[in-house]
């Protein structure tokens, strides 16, 4: 059951917003990295950068008027985005839209445009973004159904759990006190770290991860509570991506709203 004021989008929906995300996503990946852009405005001629200035809105207008009628259902964070150019975009909203790849992958999934999700160790990338060069995909995307209510619970269920462990490592690192209780230590349980080891165990059990590996979740042939930083930042970026779109797709957003979407484990 879905809580009060929020419902399921229907599979004309979903294609919206998957169609929606090609483009987010695209115009993110298609414009210059901002550090790398900010250091070639140093180097060109003023000549140069007079001219990117006097593209930079054309060329944005051009490229969302390729998304038609869908673009009047653009998210309030995205009607914003979509209206940054070359100069003006931000590397915090061009990084947020790069990984709108991850939720494209999940609501693909969740048409039965891709056989299975991706492991959570591996990221989507452009993946989602090159499928949509095919003829045959692009035809199969525009009657495309959505799978079992059932199934996407489940699937949400399993990204909730791999978003827990990011956060869980996140607290660990940050030597968030842990909350005990006599009953809690009469259980064994004496740390976070404890908590991971036995959920790891059950979730291997169950066959929500394929393996343990040292009592923890796996990532990249790694335990999560050996990650770098880097590798930490990577794992969570993924699962915190797919996680919305799953929660979006169950019906945990109020009204459907995209940019409303809860992720809290």
């Amino acid at each position: 059951m879905t809580e009060e004021g929020t419902r399921r989008p229907g599979s004309t929906e979903v294609v919206e917003r998957a169609a929606i995300l090609r483009f987010v996503a695209g115009y993110a990946m298609t414009t210059m990295p901002r550090e790398m852009f900010e250091k070639a405005m140093l180097r060109w001629p003023e000549a140069d950068r007079e001219a990117a200035r006097a593209s930079a809105e054309p060329t944005r207008d051009n490229f969302w008027a390729q998304l038609g009628e869908l673009k009047a259902k653009l998210s309030p964070w995205e009607q914003t985005f979509a209206q940054s150019t070359l100069i003006t975009m931000s590397a915090k909203q061009q990084i947020a839209a790069v990984w709108r790849t991850e939720a494209l992958h999940v609501l693909m999934w969740a048409l039965g445009l891709v056989s299975e999700l991706l492991p959570y160790d591996q990221p989507a990338g452009d993946r989602p973004l090159r499928a949509f060069q095919s003829d045959a995909f692009r035809h199969a995307f525009g009657s495309a159904t959505l799978r079992q209510s059932d199934v996407l619970d489940a699937a949400r269920d399993t990204a909730e759990l791999w978003h827990w462990r990011a956060r869980t490592a996140y607290l660990v690192r940050q030597g968030q006190p842990f909350p005990t209780t006599p009953q809690i230590r009469a259980a064994g349980i004496h740390s976070l770290d404890d908590i991971v080891r036995v959920s790891a165990k059950l979730a291997a059990e169950r066959g929500t991860i394929a393996k343990a590996l040292d009592e923890d979740f796996p990532f990249q042939g790694k335990p999560y509570r050996s990650l770098s930083e880097d590798e930490l930042s990577l794992a969570r970026s993924i699962v915190m991506e797919r996680h919305f779109a799953l929660n979006w797709l169950c019906g945990r957003a109020p009204g459907s709203r995209w940019d409303e979407t809860p992720t809290g484990t």
